[in-house]
């Protein structure tokens, strides 16, 4: 798919959305980098647009250029601030950068614009484990494994904060479902 956006980038490099289409492509086939300069050539043509924003912050941060990728995010809200999906990436940075008041104000309102967001449910209960609180920990763990029990972090916060809580049982259980992913 990369190869046709090439070709159509030879024939008409100022659409913006041949640029986004090819950023998809390589996103999808694990180039981040060159994922990453198309969505800039993107905004060199078109600044104001948000999907171009919102996509360069997943490729940086498939980079691991955390800061990057929260600049492009911020952006993308800065002009969508109803973008579900920008507020569960930028809580998905902030967790990892152990912002537990960001990424547990911007996953509420991943969680508040789409109420089925697994991932948001499981970072926010990482960002709950860091600040210690248990029970809504185990709570954010519980909802992401219903809607998705593939998510490795959320047994592993879950069993983490019924460790904590003095639930052995109920750590010995999620520790094995983990493992068996």
């Amino acid at each position: 798919a990369a190869a046709e956006y090439a070709r159509a980038i030879g024939v008409e490099k100022r659409w913006p959305v041949v640029w986004m289409g090819r950023a998809r492509a390589r996103l999808q086939a694990a180039d981040a980098p060159g994922a990453a300069a198309d969505c800039g050539e993107a905004l060199a043509l078109q600044p104001e647009f948000t999907d171009a924003y919102a996509l360069r912050s997943k490729a940086r941060f498939l980079q691991g250029d955390l800061v990057g990728a929260e600049e492009d995010v911020s952006a993308a809200l800065r002009r969508d601030p109803a973008l579900a999906t920008a507020w569960a990436m930028r809580g998905a940075i902030r967790v990892l950068q152990r912002d537990g008041p960001g990424t547990i104000a911007d996953c509420s309102e991943a969680l508040r614009l789409d109420p089925g967001d697994a991932r948001s449910y499981m970072h926010r209960g990482m960002a709950q484990l860091q600040r210690a609180a248990l029970f809504e920990a185990a709570q954010d763990s519980s909802k992401a494994l219903t809607g998705d029990p593939s998510l490795l972090d959320a047994w592993l916060t879950r069993a983490a904060a019924q460790l904590h809580m003095g639930f052995g049982q109920n750590v010995l259980s999620d520790c094995g479902m983990a493992l068996k992913l």
